[in-house]
């Protein structure tokens, strides 16, 4: 019974996380959509600093992808955990 509702809190978790965690991504896709159409339009920004700009905004899509990998990985390390955990009799 224990090891049930502590499984539902950590799908609670997983949920929240994941919502909050596609919320942000949508937002950062937005707004790295919105500056480089105007760094895209500027004529005093040179191409090689558009190129510098456009791989920092890879490195960080690639910080995001492995963030989401690791509380993914960790949130199912535990609820393996807690779901191979052995049960609590009641004692009834």
């Amino acid at each position: 019974m224990e090891n049930e509702r502590i499984a539902k809190m950590f799908e609670l978790q997983k949920t929240a996380f994941d919502a909050a965690f596609n919320a942000m991504v949508r937002m950062q896709d937005q707004t790295v959509s919105s500056t480089r159409g105007f760094f895209e339009k500027m004529t005093v920004l040179p191409q090689e600093g558009l190129k510098t700009w456009e791989g920092w905004m890879s490195l960080y899509k690639q910080g995001q992808e492995d963030f989401k990998a690791v509380v993914d990985n960790g949130l199912g390390a535990w609820t393996s955990f807690v779901e191979g955990a052995p049960k609590k009799s009641t004692g009834k």
